[in-house]
């Protein structure tokens, strides 16, 4: 059984949650309970096609101070995902 990469388990917790309805922002300590070593560089890897099938995906990131805390959530857009895939192959929309 091959092993899942921290690539392949953030994008899966990414795409899980995204399908519970919740508009599919993952807050930060659902990525960080992932155990995932420097979660940043695996979601710039992801974002610049630097991992799994090469492919750029969409990540979008947003952070709001409550209280002083800062807290941050990401979600991955498919739909945009697909639509510049499209642009890049040359097909249209």
């Amino acid at each position: 059984m091959p092993k899942i990469t921290q690539h392949e388990r953030l994008l899966d917790c990414l795409r899980d949650k995204e399908n519970q309805g919740d508009d599919g922002w993952v807050a930060l300590p659902c990525i960080l309970s992932l155990y995932i070593s420097q979660y940043g560089r695996v979601i710039n890897d992801l974002r610049n096609g630097k991992a799994l099938d090469r492919r750029a995906y969409d990540i979008e990131n947003r952070r709001e101070v409550v209280e002083g805390k800062r807290h941050s959530w990401f979600r991955l857009n498919e739909a945009t995902q697909y639509s510049s895939q499209m642009k890049m192959a040359g097909m249209k929309l």
